[in-house]
């Protein structure tokens, strides 16, 4: 386990998406992560987009949704009826995000506690107090590619 990176004082806005299908069995594990995240709760919104499932999926999801508002999380269900497809549902919570960055998972992965704030670190840059501007963007996608692959 690694230790969680110093994170600046100012922090930038995360959304996260994650398109579930027929997800009931792998929301109770998906959640507990979610919750464990160490990355300041005022900071990030996750997004849960059901692409039309079959079973309780999005009724559990209104369920943790009163859950995560009662303990101080942002936690946002959304459904993708039209297409059946994790893309489209990822679409749809794209056009919702609020955030500054943008980050995907899927239900039946396990993001680390520190999964957020190692995804963000790279992308801050310390000096300015700001986002790194697209003229690093290749050295930023070298040091968060290995990230991603936490999470699933």
């Amino acid at each position: 386990m690694t230790a969680s990176p110093v994170l600046p004082s100012v922090l930038p806005f995360v959304s996260v998406i994650i398109p579930i299908y027929n997800g009931e069995e792998d929301l109770p594990d998906l959640m507990a992560c979610l919750w464990r995240q160490t990355y300041p709760a005022q900071r990030v919104e996750y997004l849960l987009v059901d692409n039309n499932s079959s079973d309780r999926t999005y009724s559990l999801l209104q369920s943790y949704a009163k859950q995560a508002e009662s303990n101080g999380l942002t936690l946002r269900t959304l459904q993708e009826n039209t297409i059946q497809s994790s893309y489209a549902a990822s679409n749809q919570g794209i056009r919702l995000a609020k955030g500054e960055i943008v980050a995907f998972t899927d239900a039946d992965c396990r993001p680390d506690a520190t999964w957020l704030e190692e995804l963000v670190q790279p992308f801050w840059d310390s000096d300015e107090n700001s986002l790194q501007d697209d003229s690093d963007s290749d050295n930023v996608r070298q040091k968060t590619s290995h990230h991603a692959s936490n999470t699933g």
